[in-house]
Order: C-alpha cells, then sequence, then structure tokens
C-alpha cells in the first residue's frame, strides 16, 4: 500500500535505462501455472516490467471470488520511460497480464501507489522526472485519470485509497507538507505535531483511524510515527529520534519503523491502546529494518537489512518470522504489501542491479 515518502513522487520516476526485455508495454504476458507444491513451500513470481529495465509493486486487492488478483506500481518502458502499471494475476493458473495506466497529456512520468478493492487506483505524474508531482485518481485500469484537488498548495502525494473511495496522502508547497485526505472534490487538512512543516499520510482502517508521520519541529526532531483519530494527532511512542508509522489494521495495530539510538532501524508495531485514553505500546519485531504492511488478520510484512548482506524480505506472524524467496541469484528484496488472503508484492533485484516487481503467494 505504501512507503514512507510521497510514494507517488519518489519511487517511481527512476532513471533512465535503454536496455532489457523488448515486450510492448501493454501485451499481454502469460506465465506457466503454478506448480503443485510441497506443503510449506512460497513461491516467488517476477511480474517483469512494461518492456524496460525496472518494476515495482506496492499494492494489492483481495480478488472476491471469480476475480483476478490486482498488483499496481511502477514499470519502466523501453524508452526507459517509468509509467504507472498494473499487473492482473489469476492465482488459480498463474496468468497474467501487465500495462500501463493512461497518462495525463503532457505528463510523460506516473505511478500507482494504491488501489482497492472496486479496482480505483490513485498515484501521481509529473512532466519530467523529478518535477512536482501531481495526484491522481483512475477509475479503473482502462480510464483516464482525474487530477485531485490541491487548490493553495503546488503539489500533492497519495498513498492510500480506501474501500469507499476515499483518498489519502499530503499536498505540499515551498513551506512544506500537510496531510490530506480527498473525497470527491472536498481537501481536507489534518494537523501536525506542534511546530511541524512536513505531515503525510500512509493508510487507514475502517474504524477511520489513520497513521504516518509528521515532522515534530520546523527546526528538528526528525519525522515521527503518528496517528490520527476525530481529528487529532497523537505521537507514537518511539525511540526518541526518526519513526514511521507505514500500516494499520481494522483491529487497529500499526507497522511501521523506529530509528534506534545507534542510529539503525527497527521493524515494529504498536498494539492499541486496552482502554479509551491509554497508550500506545511498541513492540520490536526482531529484525533491523522495516514493517511496511499488516492485514486484518495481523499477519506483517517488510524487509531487513544488514551491513554485509543484501535487503531481505519478511512475513511474521505470531511472533514467527519467516524469510521470503528472493530472485536468483540473489541480490536482495522487500515486501511492501499483504492482503487478506496473505498474498504479498514488492520487489526483488536482479543481478544486473536492476529492480523488478514481484508476487509472492502460498505464503503462510
Amino acid at each position: 500500500m505504501k512507503q514512507y515518502a510521497q510514494l507517488a513522487v519518489s519511487l517511481l520516476f527512476a532513471g533512465a535505462c535503454t536496455s532489457g526485455d523488448q515486450r510492448s508495454p501493454t501485451a499481454p504476458e502469460t506465465a506457466p501455472a503454478f506448480a503443485r507444491l510441497p506443503a510449506g513451500s512460497i513461491v516467488i513470481t517476477d511480474l517483469g516490467t512494461l518492456g524496460g529495465n525496472t518494476s515495482d509493486a506496492v499494492s494489492l486487492n483481495t480478488p472476491r471470488a471469480g476475480n483476478r488478483l490486482l498488483i499496481v506500481g511502477s514499470g519502466m518502458d523501453r524508452a526507459g520511460t517509468t509509467h504507472a502499471a498494473y499487473w492482473y494475476v489469476d492465482i488459480a493458473t498463474g496468468a497474467r497480464q501487465a500495462g500501463a495506466l493512461p497518462a495525463p497529456a503532457g505528463d510523460v512520468q506516473s505511478g500507482a501507489g494504491s488501489v482497492n478493492q472496486a479496482e480505483q487506483i490513485v498515484g501521481g505524474s509529473a512532466t519530467t522526472a523529478g518535477s512536482l508531482s501531481k495526484p491522481l485518481q483512475w477509475a479503473n485500469t482502462g480510464s483516464s485519470p482525474s487530477f485531485l484537488n490541491i487548490t493553495g498548495f503546488t503539489s500533492g502525494g497519495v498513498s492510500k485509497i480506501t474501500p469507499t473511495g476515499d483518498i489519502m496522502g499530503s499536498v505540499g508547497n515551498a513551506d512544506g507538507s500537510q496531510a490530506a485526505i480527498w473525497s470527491g472534490s472536498n481537501l481536507t487538512l489534518l494537523p501536525g505535531l506542534a511546530g511541524g512543516n512536513a505531515t503525510m499520510i500512509e493508510d487507514a482502517n475502517a474504524a477511520g483511524v489513520i497513521v504516518g508521520m509528521s515532522k515534530y519541529t520546523t527546526t528538528g526532531g526528525g519525522q515521527r510515527a503518528v496517528v490520527w483519530q476525530n481529528g487529532s494527532i497523537t505521537q507514537l511512542p518511539d525511540g526518541g529520534s526518526n519513526s514511521f508509522a507505514l500500516g494499520i489494521n481494522d483491529a487497529g495495530v500499526i507497522v511501521g519503523m523506529d530509528w534506534t539510538s545507534a542510529g539503525g532501524t527497527r521493524a515494529v508495531r504498536w498494539l492499541p491502546p486496552a482502554t479509551a485514553g491509554g497508550l500506545y505500546t511498541k513492540e520490536d519485531l526482531g529484525v533491523s529494518g522495516d514493517a511496511y504492511d499488516i492485514n486484518n488478520a495481523g499477519e506483517i510484512v517488510g524487509q531487513y537489512c544488514n551491513p554485509s548482506s543484501p535487503c531481505t524480505p519478511f512475513y511474521w506472524f505470531n511472533g514467527v518470522r519467516k524469510d521470503l524467496p528472493m530472485l536468483q541469484p540473489v541480490r536482495g528484496g522487500g515486501a511492501r504489501a499483504i492482503n487478506e488472503n496473505g498474498e504479498v508484492v514488492g520487489w526483488g533485484r536482479l543481478p544486473s542491479n536492476y529492480q523488478h516487481a514481484v508476487l509472492w503467494t502460498h505464503v503462510r
């Protein structure tokens, strides 16, 4: 669903490279059927690109009976331009189809950041790599995009579309960014921490509890994990430096990362208060890295990185961590999102050092 930067801008506007696979950007792609697997086997599938070198998968829906899985993110075409991308996958057969979402006229870079059960998609676009991002919505994979309202601001980023179609992220100008919610054409701003000038929503649950980050002061304090409820903002307990809240489930359990006093990062979860007015409790998941997403079953995915080895994607449930397989030969990877069926998407790195979108199945 997310990343802890303005997803529609940062992840997707990669530098151009020209070699790589020569498929048409919107050509359908068929993969072999998934093999019969021994119990406990996890399958990793390279989703490919849009004809270029790189891609990334950041969000997926939970397909209802008879529907295909829809994954969104970004992919590079043969000319080296990055586009908002989607992948339809039939979990039963392994057949999949990739495509680029339509881009606004005049914009040459785009990326998708979140998809909901109705297959509505949000993301961002820009006229050139590195220029200001404009937040977008697609009604479905074949529709033309519509710009979101950023009146009074110069840019915006989106990281979440809810089942009801509300969109969350941030809007910004030279003074910084503010947490933003779009409901139709209405734009609502949420408060930041005292003195803060950089605020971003990352996720929300069915009860309307919203999580993200806020800069504590304009002169220091770093980005801090926060939760918004009924319009009020609360800082989550952390180690006193940077912390990010990246995902929340309907039980109110929040996941993210916390910087330690030694400067390293820890994947963490915050348990909601047992009683009204109580405090959140922070728990360390036992790895140096980031917890990116959590589903309603309490399954968590993310990545951890050690100085002497590539980043490793992980799945965590009930105190037990499983490392997810990576593209071979191993060069690293990270898990970005998990749906209610336990399917996981993210990225894997190839020997060429290019990054590809990947799907993990049979994870449980």
